[in-house]
């Protein structure tokens, strides 16, 4: 059995790059996993894939997600993209309701 897909919904990833979080598997938005409510077809209908990175992401869509994102997936309303951090490292930490969160190591 393996266990990433049992524990991977409590772990938030925390954004610095964004080279290595996965955009729709990887919990990295407030709004938690987009797997949860945007389909594969429609992330590759818009040219993305399921090894896309939130970096890509970012890269292409520039100052956040478009109107026709949030008028199909609610969720996404309000919610930001972070900031990337060149030279630093995506790290995970686990997911807490709490805005104190602490590391994973």
């Amino acid at each position: 059995m393996q266990i990433q897909p049992h524990v991977r919904p409590f772990i938030k990833s925390m954004v610095r790059d964004g080279l290595q979080v996965n955009v729709r598997e990887d919990h990295w938005l407030s709004c938690g996993q987009l797997l949860k409510f945007i389909s594969y077809h429609f992330i590759y209908s818009h040219g993305f894939s399921t090894a896309t990175k939130v970096n890509e992401l970012m890269m292409a869509l520039l100052n956040g997600f478009s109107n026709d994102w949030i008028h199909r997936f609610p969720a996404l309303h309000g919610v930001s993209f972070p900031v990337l951090r060149y030279g630093g490292v995506d790290t995970l930490a686990w997911a807490s309701r709490s805005e104190a969160i602490p590391h994973i190591s």
